[in-house]
């Protein structure tokens, strides 16, 4: 993201993504890069959140095992979509653009099958749930539909954790039940947005 209306300020107006003058619903859908794709998010059905993550300094890594050691990283400003990719999307992706990702297939597996009429969706009732078997060339196809790209590792991260390092999305209190799907506590996968 950028000073939109260059006046020198990130602000309120600059979120006017589309162009219309207003905030409103038709920015979820957001012209990330300059491609003016807003088409794509139409045939996709997305209807997902973008979650605005401003600009400046984190601290990215830490202490745990399989974390770089922590450090100083400077952002720019970027959108991340609140919650995951459902089934449901994605197969209106495959549904629109094919299985071919530059050459490599977009997605492989289940839950996701073929009807009748040719077309996927997902299966045993799971179009809510978060799709997997996706191919690394499919999810960066999904996203430069939308105008976007797959973020960084900084990006996720600054994402999950904020600014202050906290240890979950939430902060640093112990994961429970009430905040996320573990330890087989629901015993199965739980739909998009339960949490």
């Amino acid at each position: 993201l950028d000073d939109s209306d260059n006046d020198g300020l990130y602000n309120y107006e600059d979120e006017d993504l589309d162009g219309d003058g207003l905030i409103n619903k038709s920015d979820e859908c957001p012209n990330i890069s300059g491609l003016k794709d807003f088409k794509g998010c139409q045939e996709m059905q997305i209807t997902n959140e973008w979650i605005k993550i401003g600009w400046g300094k984190f601290y990215m890594g830490g202490e745990e095992k399989y974390a770089s050691p922590e450090h100083k990283v400077i952002l720019s400003p970027f959108l991340i979509q609140k919650f995951e990719v459902t089934n449901e999307e994605y197969a209106a992706f495959i549904n629109n653009y094919g299985n071919d990702c530059s050459g490599h297939p977009c997605y492989e597996g289940f839950p996701l099958t073929f009807d009748n009429d040719d077309q996927i969706l997902a299966k045993n009732h799971l179009d809510k749930v978060p799709v997997a078997y996706v191919t690394w060339h499919g999810a960066q196809a999904f996203c430069k539909k939308l105008g976007g790209d797959l973020p960084t590792e900084a990006q996720w991260e600054k994402a999950a954790r904020g600014s202050d390092g906290r240890t979950y999305p939430w902060g640093n209190t112990a994961p429970d039940q009430n905040r996320l799907n573990f330890g087989n506590f629901v015993g199965d996968t739980t739909e998009v947005g339960k949490y």
